[in-house]
């Protein structure tokens, strides 16, 4: 009866793929219908509760997922300036250490500057 021996996904359920000759053998939601009119995707009876169940479980996950990200951000707004301050001084020290690096390649050695300028600005990301 069956088209395929997976389970087919239509409109974010799961159902069967059953051939349109079978359809009445089946008592079940159809959810969709092939191109060719050969295939029925039919959803189970006895599976619409646990689809049910599933989707209300995704819209849960969901919502945890914003209450969680809202409280972090709660949570680190007031600290918004030191971020800021933060991500600035990072960029700077990674835009210093790419200028050594590129210096150092077109000069095919390790100059005393370069050493320095890196030496600094990997110093200065272990200061806390």
């Amino acid at each position: 009866m069956l088209v395929d021996q997976v389970v087919a996904s239509r409109n974010g359920r799961n159902v069967l793929p059953v051939k349109n000759t079978f359809r009445n053998r089946i008592s079940g939601v159809v959810h969709d219908i092939s191109a060719s009119g050969n295939t029925v995707y039919i959803e189970p009876r006895a599976v619409v509760n646990l689809n049910e169940e599933i989707t209300n479980a995704q819209a849960d996950e969901r919502y945890e997922i914003l209450r969680i990200l809202q409280e972090l951000s709660d949570r680190i707004r007031p600290h918004i300036a030191e971020i800021a301050n933060n991500a600035w001084i990072i960029g700077h020290l990674d835009l210093v250490r790419a200028k050594s690096v590129f210096l150092c390649r077109r000069e095919a050695r390790w100059c005393r500057c370069c050493l320095i300028v890196r030496i600094f600005a990997c110093s200065m990301l272990l200061i806390p």
